[in-house]
């Protein structure tokens, strides 16, 4: 946005770099929430008194409507699952769910403003160095005795409490790096992208470290772009985690734990299987937002959450649900795209690792600041913020 930069006030800015350096370490804590709260109320503060020069420009330029229209979308999605609470089993009060989509519309806005007006690389290296003070803490208060088997679990008090979120922001990290890296050509960074990297192999989940390496794979096609230096440094750091993961003994247990994968996978499919059964019953308008799993499976677990984005979509807002998410996602990967051809390919990665990551993780999107901030709605504000953007 080719704003003034008097006319967005800098505490906005600066609560909200508070707010995203807080998420990742301290995310779902009462200070967290309040420093968005904080945040939003100095852009609602903003939007009032400089309407003009910031809501004006975003509404009469032509060049936001592809960003204009992307925020329609998601507002689609977010509006018609807040309301499904109304056609609950037991009717919710929405209440919650509507400012909780508000939030998340307020988020995305707010972080598109704050990378221009603070800069891209500044908002970026707040989150990576978040994400990289987590997984020095995580593993400083690791037990050390059994880092290579407990997973990471139990370690710093705050971190997610799922293992998988844990990798997944690690994942998240890494990519913000090297869009660092690719920005300013700092090389010393590899360096937290190997602490990053080295943290996602010891929480053994298959999830996140399967999906960096498929939403890295769009990558090659801007392999002639890619400077040498920064190749043979990335296949200097592959060497090196490659003769520690083989001298500690590592490799084993990360491949008893992808052997696994084939067993858990029949998991997956009886939780889908059961999630789709009661999709079924009410496929039109699906059980409403409040709709949770409940059966024991194969293996005697008492089963809540669909492990699947995308079957709890089905699950909670059936076939109306699932065309606003097609919708959203859709369009988010036709920027997509966009933002590829303009140089932003690490940034659509992202949002691609994201779309893999929930694919078999999680149950749904829509809540106060947390881990779906994080795994879902970071990369999709990211994304957006490329919209009208050019690489320096």
């Amino acid at each position: 946005m080719t704003l003034n930069k008097k006319s967005v006030p800098f505490l906005m800015i600066f609560i909200f770099s508070l707010f995203i350096f807080c998420l990742p370490i301290f995310g779902g804590l009462k200070l967290v929430n309040n420093l968005f709260h904080g945040s939003l109320i100095l852009f609602i503060g903003t939007i009032i008194i400089y309407r003009d020069s910031i809501c004006g420009e975003i509404i009469k330029n032509k060049n936001y409507q592809s960003y204009k229209n992307g925020m329609a979308f998601i507002a689609i999605f977010l509006l018609y699952f807040s309301l499904s609470g109304m056609w609950n089993e037991e009717p919710l009060d929405i209440s919650s769910e509507i400012s909780h989509s508000l939030y998340i519309i307020a988020f995305i806005i707010i972080f598109k403003i704050a990378t221009e007006r603070l800069n891209r690389v500044k908002i970026y290296s707040i989150l990576a160095a978040s994400i990289t003070i987590l997984c020095i803490l995580t593993l400083y208060f690791a037990d050390k005795n059994h880092i290579f088997s407990s997973r990471l679990n139990r370690s710093f008090a705050w971190a997610p409490s799922n293992v998988i979120d844990l990798g997944g922001y690690f994942a998240i990290g890494i990519l913000l790096i090297f869009m660092i890296i690719r920005d300013t050509g700092k090389k010393w960074l590899y360096l937290p992208a190997l602490i990053l990297f080295f943290g996602l192999l010891l929480t053994q989940s298959r999830n996140p470290l399967f999906s960096l390496f498929l939403a890295s794979l769009p990558l090659l096609l801007s392999f002639k772009k890619i400077n040498r230096h920064h190749i043979k440094t990335i296949i200097s750091i592959l060497v090196v985690i490659s003769i520690v993961v083989i001298f500690m003994y590592y490799n084993s247990s990360l491949f008893i734990r992808i052997g696994q994968s084939y067993n858990s996978s029949f998991v997956r499919f009886g939780i889908w299987q059961n999630a789709f059964e009661l999709f079924l019953q009410k496929p039109i308008l699906g059980w409403g937002f409040g709709k949770d799993l409940d059966f024991i499976n194969s293996l005697k677990q008492h089963i809540t959450t669909t492990h699947s984005v995308y079957f709890a979509v089905l699950l909670k807002g059936g076939i109306v649900g699932m065309i606003t998410f097609l919708l959203m996602i859709g369009y988010s990967l036709k920027i997509a795209l966009s933002a590829f051809r303009k140089g932003y390919a690490l940034e659509c990665s992202l949002f691609i690792f994201s779309l893999l990551f929930y694919a078999t993780q999680g149950m749904f999107v829509i809540a106060n600041p947390d881990t779906s901030w994080m795994l879902f709605w970071l990369p999709v504000a990211i994304l957006y913020s490329t919209i009208n953007s050019r690489l320096n």
